[in-house]
């Protein structure tokens, strides 16, 4: 048996502009449960800051009560990507 179970809406692939390094995105819609958690959005890959920085940026908010703040989140993070200290995320 389940805990949960999300739908996948829609998936981005990104092409960043430094290293030509694809990052992908996505935003699910969380079905059954609480309804005010329905939307929330992953990434591919977290970045650093910059290179002295001691860890990579893993976003705070990634539920969301709506799609569009959703899309709205993942296109903030992905516009901040740096490319720089990548790091893969296990979760995705």
């Amino acid at each position: 048996m389940y805990k949960t179970i999300e739908k996948v809406l829609i998936e981005y692939v990104f092409t960043m502009l430094k290293g030509n390094a694809k990052v992908k995105g996505r935003v699910c819609e969380r079905l059954g449960g609480d309804a005010t958690v329905k939307y929330s959005w992953t990434v591919s890959h977290y970045y650093r800051l910059n290179e002295a920085a001691a860890a990579v940026i893993k976003p705070e908010k990634t539920e969301c009560p709506t799609r569009e703040e959703a899309e709205r989140l993942l296109y903030a993070y992905i516009r901040a990507y740096t490319g720089v200290g990548v790091e893969a995320n296990t979760d995705y």
